[in-house]
């Protein structure tokens, strides 16, 4: 999912400036990345409902410490990926 998620970013900015820039690939790789820690959060809290279906989401299969540990190393890598919009690409300031 966290592909096939990140890829509205890319449509949007060929067809608004015709060309796939570096920025847009940024875009992309925070979506990728943020899409783990975004969802792990949310799959935890459910993990019981996720285990009676039998669906082998990363809380049921490896409990919650590890899941936590993984958020963290997401958001860890998030960071400096987003401020690739600022250096090198240069497409926000730095108020972004």
């Amino acid at each position: 999912g966290g592909a096939a998620g990140a890829i509205p970013p890319l449509v949007g900015w060929a067809a608004v400036t015709g060309e796939l820039s570096w920025a847009a690939w940024v875009l992309f790789a925070i979506i990728f990345i943020w899409t783990p820690p975004h969802f792990w959060p949310l799959a935890m809290l459910i993990q019981e409902d996720y285990a009676r279906v039998g669906v082998p989401m990363l809380p049921v299969v490896n409990g919650d410490r590890l899941t936590a540990q993984q958020i963290f190393l997401y958001t860890l890598a998030l960071l400096p990926t987003s401020l690739l919009l600022i250096y090198p690409c240069g497409v926000v300031g730095w108020g972004y």
